[in-house]
């Protein structure tokens, strides 16, 4: 631990960086991206007094996201630090709902709303304008907010007002699988030479903590190793039962292109092409278009190779029906390209029965002129009955029998990348009562589901490698007694 005498704190090494340029003068970007116990909130609430001090003539904005929940949080381990340090014997500090005050300082650390009960409403913080300059924004437990794009919108209102020269922002949040963003939003920043990226554990301040926390920890390592790996490492590969695809393993079941070709060599694996299904789920009450290309072999392995994906958030307007359907349709034409140049492989197209697109693409097929386009193509409504649950379950079976696997294309069509439903993938959760969690995006893996039902529609198609592999051997032992 380091002593900083002028604020008389204590700070973790892994921490210092937060501290170290605090003069320098630029502005500084910081990523926090913290599992439990490691000492993320005290850390901050030290960083916001330095600066509160440091900078007498600006003040501290914390970004929270709801307006009731200002008074917890980085307010109460601000208030904490300063009781407990016995800084309010005269009674100089004046804590509110959404300020805190110093009677001796004219600066103050307010907190400001960044987001509503509204999912869609970004733009809250747009218009917002601040009374004093700002030397430093924090914005703690951002993996709460409903989406990046609040997130940046925030950022970018709080930024325009840091007009000191030794101004930071500091983003902080926890691992969490219902918000998949932040955790691509954390593994962009890494990349970003101008944000400062830390990822504390409890390990890192293990001095620190209480016996009867780390018992409890040490008690979970040996108990429930998954959770002990999610809650405490932030290591959301980990995967449980409240896990709708919990068989899926990222090092066994996304596996790169290259390496798929190296084993199809292996003699004797029947691995020619039998058919190709592509699932769809469109955008027409969802704010997202997602289609999976999902190869079938002879010996009944299943990969799925390019995938589709449009956020139609991120677009100025969504795109109308039949300009959804030619993104499809460009999609298509890829995957005839590679892998279906002669035609002669049938795909069998499998739609979200709930949205249009399905009676949309029977007409452009019927007046197409391109011919080659559609032959050997075949368009299904995707109309189970099955419950969703169940259904995935048995997308979930695929994996742990083996049968399905993602390949990883981005070294080869980066555009149509698989790396966003590997994401929802491990981030699909049950919620207590068995259903799928619906605040969790679940466009790639619905269009998985509808591509690979289409499969499954027979079960027998689930053992049918295994089967087929033991039929292999079974001929090979049967050919050696005839000529023994």
């Amino acid at each position: 631990m380091e002593q900083v005498e002028e604020i008389d704190m204590v700070i973790a090494p892994v921490f210092k960086p937060l501290f170290n340029d605090i003069h320098e003068p630029r502005y500084k970007l910081n990523l926090l991206y913290s599992p439990r116990s490691a000492g993320k909130s005290t850390a901050l609430a030290q960083a916001i007094l330095a600066y509160y001090w440091e900078f007498p003539d600006y003040d501290i904005c914390i970004g929270v996201d709801s307006v009731s929940n200002a008074g917890d949080g980085l307010f109460a381990e601000v208030q904490s630090f300063i009781e407990t340090h016995n800084l309010n014997q005269s009674g100089e500090w004046v804590f509110g709902n959404q300020a805190i005050i110093n009677k001796r300082q004219r600066n103050q650390i307010r907190a400001y709303a960044v987001q509503t009960n509204e999912l869609r409403n970004v733009n809250v913080t747009k218009s917002k304008k601040l009374i004093r300059n700002v030397s430093l924004f924090v914005m703690d437990e951002v993996q709460k907010l409903h989406s990046l794009e609040i997130l940046l919108n925030a950022k970018s209102t709080f930024m325009r007002q840091l007009k000191a020269g030794h101004s930071k922002v500091i983003f902080a949040g926890n691992p969490d699988r219902r918000s998949m963003w932040f955790h691509d939003y954390y593994k962009a920043c890494k990349k970003d030479p101008e944000y400062t990226v830390l990822k504390p554990t409890y390990l890192d301040i293990i001095d620190c903590l209480h016996p009867a926390l780390l018992h409890e920890i040490e008690h979970l390592r040996t108990t429930n190793p998954v959770e002990y790996e999610k809650i405490y490492m932030g290591n959301l590969d980990a995967t449980g039962w409240d896990t709708v695809f919990h068989s899926f393993k990222r090092d066994k079941h996304y596996i790169k292109r290259q390496r798929l070709i190296e084993l199809d060599r292996t003699p004797e694996r029947d691995n020619y092409l039998s058919r190709i299904v592509i699932g769809v789920d469109d955008a027409e009450r969802q704010d997202a278009l997602a289609a999976s290309c999902i190869t079938v072999l002879g010996n009944g392995m299943m990969r799925v190779q390019e995938s589709l994906y449009l956020s139609c958030r991120e677009l100025e307007t969504k795109p109308a029906l039949t300009e959804r359907c030619q993104i499809v349709i460009r999609f298509l034409d890829y995957i005839q390209d590679h892998f279906n140049s002669e035609r002669s492989t049938p795909i069998a197209f499998s739609f979200d029965c709930a949205g249009g697109m399905y009676q949309q693409m029977v007409v452009i097929k019927s007046t197409d002129p391109n011919f080659m386009r559609w032959r050997n193509v075949s368009l299904f409504p995707y109309t189970s009955k099955q419950d969703k649950e169940e259904q995935l379950g048995k997308v979930n079976s695929a994996f742990a029998e083996g049968v399905l696997t993602v390949v990883d294309v981005n070294d080869y069509s980066p555009r149509y990348s698989n790396d966003k439903l590997v994401d929802q993938i491990k981030s699909l959760m049950l919620l207590d009562n068995g259903k799928i969690d619906p605040k969790i995006p679940n466009d790639c893996t619905d269009a998985l589901q509808y591509g690979v039902m289409m499969v499954l529609q027979n079960p027998f198609n689930l053992s049918l490698p295994k089967r087929l592999a033991q039929f292999r051997v079974d001929e090979r032992n049967y050919k050696k007694q005839i000529y023994m």
